[in-house]
């Protein structure tokens, strides 16, 4: 991954510790989010991992602000991932959002795709670590596989209210993602 001098800050995702970055290789400020620890399994190596960057001062835990939690909730609606995000995506999304708002550049480190997607969507770099990552920005909607009836991607139930079957997203729009940067 080496120490590109662009790189203000990283922020790590549990899949970042689970396919084993070492966070005493980089010298640069590390952040994580505390539902990060609590996805890890105690005392397993990605946590051991996590807990000796802690203790050593390597990384820095700080939980996002309520109202970049918010704006992270839009962001995924808008682009059709809300019901993919778990509580820690939400997490290292805001915790993003809130970090750039203060002047900083981070780099969210996560091989999850729609992190990723709603990361490409606000203009916040990625990397992931074992897969290539995401090629299109997609938007998303929902639809019934069955009556073909279309949902916004802000609708909460997970069935259909017409016919009760289960709903599938479905990509209304991509654009080639530009990976976070800025056209460097």
């Amino acid at each position: 991954m080496g120490n590109s001098p662009h790189w203000q800050l990283l922020i790590l995702d549990a899949s970042a510790f689970i396919m084993g970055y070492e966070p005493s290789n980089i010298k640069t400020k590390q952040f994580s989010v505390p539902s990060v620890l609590r996805e890890l399994i105690p005392e397993s190596t990605p946590w051991i991992r996590f807990m000796i960057a802690l203790e050593g001062c390597l990384l820095q835990v700080q939980a996002p602000t309520e109202s970049y939690l918010k704006e992270v909730e839009k962001a995924s609606v808008k682009v059709g991932e809300g019901k993919k995000l778990s509580d820690t995506d939400r997490d290292i999304l805001a915790l993003a959002l809130e970090l750039k708002d203060r002047g900083k550049e981070p780099v969210i480190v996560s091989d999850d795709y729609s992190i990723q997607n709603i990361a490409e969507s606000k203009g916040i770099r990625y990397i992931s670590l074992s897969t290539l990552g995401i090629r299109y920005l997609l938007k998303r909607t929902l639809y019934c596989p069955a009556c073909y009836r279309r949902y916004p991607s802000s609708y909460i139930s997970e069935t259909c209210r017409v016919c009760g079957t289960k709903l599938r997203r479905r990509t209304t729009r991509k654009t080639l993602a530009t990976r976070g940067e800025k056209g460097e």
